[in-house]
């Protein structure tokens, strides 16, 4: 069973199909109430992956005004009251459990109901990104607007992990790579993995718009920053195949 749920709150019809022992797969869900959402992620999915990572506090919050959140269950949420709550968390949970939020605009092609889809692989690498001495299999995916999924092999299981675009551009042999939130702004950062999610560790950040500039979290002035980004450019890129 593929089950997807509207009105899902906590996912009580994912919690009972599996109590009478259903081969069930949560797919997808509609649900605005953020305290709700949070619980989903919690009983059933516990991934934790911050998918909000290269994005501004702007394009967060701007995402969930068009989600349609609720914090009280009764109405959409303002932008002022959002900017109270852990938003990114909010973000985060919405991506973790695959909820399309407003029940009212969603449609039928929202859903992506298809039976046997595969992805198309456009080219692949092999590359160590978390320095433990076994490579990771990244795959480039224009399957559904575009992605890279990267296959992790850990304690003798395969963990898939899947992140836009943006977020994993100009990929070094060393594992490290660049996220980019707007023209002006950019991470260069790593990866390490542990089972079912990963993190993103930033290692230095250059935001030309709002004069950001840091290494290792440390604040360092532009032509530090300017320096570290020649030097991370000269770095060998990946090789892919096809």
């Amino acid at each position: 069973i593929r089950l997807i749920e509207l009105f899902a709150g906590y996912g009580s019809q994912y919690l009972a199909l599996k109590y009478l022992g259903a081969n069930v797969e949560h797919y997808k869900i509609c649900e605005w109430a953020v305290k709700s959402i949070q619980a989903y992620n919690d009983l059933h999915i516990q991934n934790y992956c911050d998918y909000s990572k290269c994005l501004c506090d702007k394009l967060v919050l701007d995402a969930l005004m068009i989600y349609g959140v609720s914090v009280n269950y009764n109405e959409p949420a303002t932008r002022e009251q959002l900017k109270k709550q852990d938003f990114r968390n909010i973000y985060n949970n919405i991506i973790a459990t695959n909820n399309l939020v407003n029940i009212q605009r969603a449609k039928g092609k929202d859903f992506k109901i298809v039976e046997n889809q595969t992805a198309k692989v456009d080219k692949y690498a092999f590359v160590d990104m978390d320095k433990d001495g076994t490579e990771e299999l990244v795959i480039y995916t224009t399957s559904d607007y575009g992605a890279y999924v990267i296959l992790h092999y850990e304690n003798n299981k395969v963990y898939g992990y899947m992140i836009g675009v943006r977020s994993l551009e100009n990929l070094k042999t060393d594992g490290s790579f660049m996220g980019s939130s707007g023209a002006n702004s950019n991470e260069y950062s790593r990866m390490t993995f542990n089972k079912n999610s990963y993190s993103i560790k930033t290692e230095a950040v250059y935001d030309g718009t709002d004069k950001i500039y840091k290494i290792n979290n440390e604040k360092v002035s532009e032509k530090e920053i300017k320096e570290y980004v020649e030097n991370w450019n000269k770095k060998e890129n990946v090789s892919w195949s096809k």
